[in-house]
């Protein structure tokens, strides 16, 4: 049986149009519609000229899309894009940009003229203060950032830029000349609204435990999206035809009164009321009728695999609280492996108190401003909900940022189905051995995990096949097993997960034998990256990453952050020469030797 599954269609001249089949076989039509078409240039404002094989971003305010492209070699860049209002911005070393904000585009027009111009920028330091101590915070340890808002990342979007916390609670941040909202993106401080301008350095210190007195409600930019937000609402309700589409497999749905209120959940969760006050109190309906609907609840867990439904019934079995949901939630901890997705920030916009008592009551939020509440992507919310109901942490947080994306190859994609499904079959041991002391109904005391799906076979890649750079990410630190050991110091390029050095090695002396131990360790659990220092030949400390388990190449310095088009391993192998230093710089390539 299949519940949902999605698939995508890219095509050169159209937008990436999204597709569902609910059986197999089953024959989907999809139609291409033509796209909106944005174009301009990206304009170095510090030296005059254009900037060439930058990255491009746009992000809709309203429906969430994204889309991404490189300017060309004259700076030039074209976004093919759907309905939406849209925030562009482009990345540039040492620049930061003056980003289009809230630009509407229409199916089907083309605007010209959308130049994106990079300014030299300014910086916010300043320290993060422990009130308890008056000392600095370790940032290693706490692992808090600093984010913000402003000229080059509007308020209208979700997109912030971010810097962390150093070691001796300092931080550094980039930002765009203008009024900048600045705020620690996972701590308890006040946040700020601060002018700088271009080549200005700005000071100022957050102090963990201050109070909010802004009201970011007033905001110009959060104003404008609501507008936004609602204009979209009715935009869609126009086009919603009155027949209502029938819930996926929904002969496996009870005819009870959860039943239909799940039922009209769904139907929400498509259309115009999705996250408005009407969409909040449906949960709180359901949430009220109590531990009697558990098993409704949890056998709706195991029907569907719809990411918003994931979601909405994480969050409905964690407020109910009934410790019977523990073995459905488990089960659902694969199916949180999902293309990505973002938590989202959502408000009550009426005058419903209680309502929004109820949804900050039981978000995963530890600290609220005004009426905002949150609402996590499906492996959020499944393990807030674990995590609530049964007071254990397994440090399952490698998980929340690892996604199904477009361009992973089949091992990729098996790699992560086998991490999310070794995830679950630990919280299944965990459960079978203790699920007793939570409940008395047997019903409920094994998991009945599926097996993980045979992979498919897959051919391998010839290193002779011609590849190229289609997508990127950027920002990704690892930091040193020696000064930071708590910190994110491994990497698995497979997955994207990373971790800290385990506790059983933190405090020792990190000598020849126990860093081989330490590598054998990670090789088994398949990372294939390491954070370290070293000292340099003048006695400095020199950051490096060692491989694990993989033959690099060094490449030429033009190669740095340059696109790949059309060339392939052997070419690489060729143009590069074999590392024998054994570690991670700049121009490095890699094949893994398995």
């Amino acid at each position: 049986m299949v519940a949902k599954c999605f698939f995508r269609v890219k095509h050169a001249d159209y937008p990436i149009t999204l597709g569902a089949y609910s059986q197999i076989p089953q024959k989907v039509d999809l139609t291409l519609f033509p796209p909106a078409i944005v174009e301009g240039q990206v304009v170095d404002l510090v030296t005059g000229g254009p900037l060439a094989n930058v990255d491009v971003q746009a992000q809709g305010v309203a429906r969430s899309g994204w889309f991404t492209t490189k300017s060309n070699a004259d700076g030039n860049y074209q976004l093919r894009m759907t309905n939406d209002h849209y925030n562009i911005w482009a990345i540039a070393p040492e620049r930061m940009p003056l980003a289009i904000k809230a630009l509407k585009v229409t199916q089907g027009q083309r605007l010209t003229g959308m130049d994106i111009r990079m300014t030299r920028g300014g910086y916010i330091v300043g320290k993060v203060i422990d009130p308890a101590t008056n000392q600095p915070v370790d940032g290693s340890q706490t692992k808090i950032r600093v984010g913000h808002h402003g000229p080059a990342r509007p308020m209208t979007g979700a997109a912030v830029t971010s810097t962390p916390v150093k070691t001796d609670g300092t931080y550094r941040l980039h930002v765009a000349a203008g009024r900048n909202y600045v705020y620690l993106m996972s701590g308890n401080a006040a946040p700020a609204y601060l002018n700088i301008g271009d080549g200005q350095t700005v000071k100022h210190d957050f102090t963990i435990g201050t109070k909010s007195k802004i009201s970011i409600g007033a905001d110009p930019d959060q104003l404008l999206r609501s507008r936004i937000m609602k204009e979209s609402r009715r935009e869609d309700a126009k086009q919603i035809t009155p027949q209502k589409s029938k819930p996926e497999d929904a002969t496996l749905r009870q005819n009870t009164s959860v039943g239909q209120l799940l039922t009209e959940l769904e139907d929400m969760n498509t259309g115009s009321e999705r996250f408005s006050d009407k969409w909040a109190n449906q949960l709180r309906k359901i949430v009220a009728m109590g531990p009697d609907v558990v098993p409704q609840l949890v056998a709706e867990l195991d029907r569907t695999s719809n990411e918003m439904m994931l979601r909405c019934l994480a969050f409905m079995l964690r407020a109910i609280g009934d410790k019977r949901a523990v073995p459905g939630l488990i089960r659902a901890i694969p199916k949180t492996l999902v293309r990505p997705v973002s938590d989202m920030g959502l408000r009550i916009e009426g005058t419903d108190v209680a309502l929004l008592k109820f949804m900050q009551q039981h978000d995963l939020s530890s600290k609220h401003r005004g009426n905002e509440y949150g609402f996590g992507r499906p492996v959020r919310e499944i393990f807030g909900a674990l995590e609530s109901l049964t007071g254990q942490d397994f440090g399952d947080q490698e998980l929340y940022h690892i996604f199904l994306n477009e361009y992973d190859f089949p091992s990729q994609k098996q790699a992560k189905a086998a991490l999310f499904h070794r995830v679950a079959a630990r919280w299944a041991q965990w459960w079978q051995k203790h699920g007793r002391e939570f409940t008395d109904d047997p019903a409920y005391y094994k998991v009945n995990l599926p097996p993980l799906p045979a992979p498919a076979p897959a051919a391998s890649i010839s290193s002779s096949a011609l590849l190229k750079t289609d997508s990127s990410t950027s920002n990704w630190i690892l930091q040193s097993i020696r000064s930071a050991p708590g910190g994110r110091v491994f990497y698995d390029l497979d997955t994207g997960r990373t971790t800290s050095l385990p506790e059983r090695w933190r405090n020792k002396k990190l000598s020849d034998d126990l860093l081989k131990d330490i590598r054998e360790w990670a090789a088994r659990q398949g990372y294939d990256m390491l954070g370290d220092e070293i000292k340099g030949e003048e006695g400095q400390t020199q950051f490096v990453l060692w491989p694990i388990g993989l033959r690099t190449w060094e490449l030429p310095r033009s190669r740095w952050k340059e696109s790949l088009n059309q060339t392939s391993i052997d070419n690489l192998q060729a143009e590069g020469r074999p590392n024998k230093r054994n570690r991670f710089s700049k121009y490095t390539v890699y094949q893994r030797l398995n």
